[in-house]
C-alpha cells in the first residue's frame, strides 16, 4: 500500500503544470510577475521589482518611430493628414501614426514648410492642402469642364486631392456625365467630361451594320486594303542622308617681304639686285 502511494505521488510530482492565461488584456507589472515575499528577496533569489508605471505615449514614440528617418515619418504624416481630409493637431497625428511631432523639432519644421500641408500656427494644427480643390461631385464635373481643351485628366493625380473621387467617378460615370478610360485590369486611368451636346443618337440599324463589319487582323490589314483597291498610308523616313563633304582646298597665300631701308654702304640698291 505506501509503495502505491508513493509511486502515485511521483507520478502527480513529474505531471506538467498548466499555468491559467493573463485574458485580461492588461500589461502585467513588474512585482506582479515576481513572487510575493515578506524579505528584501524573492524566493527565487531575485530582488523584488518595484511597480512601473508604463506611458504608452513615450513608449510609441521612443519605440515606434526613433529609428523611422524624417523622410519617412513625414511621407506617413502627410499620406494620413490626406486620407483624414480635416485638420489635425499633435495628438491626433500620434494616434493615426504613432509619430509624436512635438518631440522632433527637425520633423516639425519640415512638415510646417510642406507644400502639401497647411499649418494652422493659432491652433497648432496640420491639414492636407491638395492640388485641386476638389470635395464634391459638382467640383470634379467643373474641373474636367475646364480642362477639356486640353483633354483628360489622370485619374491617379486626382485621388491625391480628394479621397472620395474613387466613389465619385463611379456614380458620375454610371449617370453618363463622365467618360472613362480604364485600365487593363479595370482601373480608372482618365477621366473626361461628357458633352452631352455632342452626343448623336444612332439608329439602331446603323449601330447593327456597324458593329457587324470585321475589322481584319492587324497581320492582314495590307492585303485587305490591297484587295480592295487601297493603299496604306506611307511612312517616310526623317533621318538625314548622308552627304559626303569634300573638304575645301587650303588657299595658297603669297608672302611678300616688305624691304626697308633699301639704301646700304656705298649707295647699294637692294631692289635693284
Amino acid at each position: 500500500m505506501e509503495k502505491s502511494r508513493a509511486a502515485l505521488r511521483k507520478q502527480m510530482l513529474s505531471a506538467p503544470v498548466i499555468k491559467k492565461a493573463n485574458l485580461s488584456g492588461k500589461i502585467p507589472t513588474a512585482n506582479a510577475a515576481s513572487s510575493p515575499s515578506t524579505g528584501k528577496h524573492a524566493r527565487n533569489g531575485q530582488p523584488k521589482l518595484k511597480n512601473v508605471s508604463v506611458n504608452p505615449n513615450t513608449v510609441a514614440s521612443k519605440y515606434s518611430s526613433s529609428d523611422m528617418p524624417v523622410g519617412l515619418k513625414l511621407h506617413n504624416i502627410i499620406t494620413a493628414l490626406r486620407e483624414k481630409d480635416a485638420p489635425a493637431d499633435d495628438n491626433e497625428i500620434f494616434r493615426l501614426t504613432a509619430i509624436n511631432v512635438s518631440l522632433d523639432a527637425t520633423l516639425r519644421e519640415e512638415l510646417q514648410n510642406n507644400e502639401k500641408v497647411k499649418y494652422d500656427a493659432q491652433n497648432n494644427t496640420y491639414q492636407y492642402k491638395p492640388q485641386y480643390n476638389i470635395r464634391s461631385n459638382d467640383d470634379l464635373l467643373e474641373l474636367l469642364k475646364a480642362s477639356k481643351v486640353e483633354g483628360g485628366m489622370d485619374f491617379k493625380e486626382l485621388s491625391e486631392s480628394w479621397s472620395g473621387l474613387a466613389a465619385a467617378v463611379q456614380e458620375l460615370e454610371k449617370n453618363g456625365e463622365i467618360l472613362v478610360l480604364r485600365t487593363k485590369d479595370n482601373r480608372p486611368r482618365t477621366l473626361f467630361w461628357n458633352d452631352s451636346t455632342l452626343n448623336i443618337k444612332m439608329s439602331e440599324d446603323f449601330q447593327k451594320y456597324w458593329h457587324e463589319v470585321k475589322v481584319p487582323l492587324e497581320g492582314d490589314l495590307a492585303k485587305e486594303l490591297e484587295r480592295v483597291g487601297l493603299k496604306s498610308m506611307e511612312t517616310f523616313s526623317t533621318v538625314a542622308k548622308e552627304v559626303d563633304v569634300k573638304p575645301a582646298a587650303k588657299r595658297r597665300v603669297n608672302k611678300r617681304i616688305k624691304l626697308t631701308n633699301t639704301h646700304l654702304l656705298d649707295g647699294l640698291d637692294l631692289l635693284g639686285m
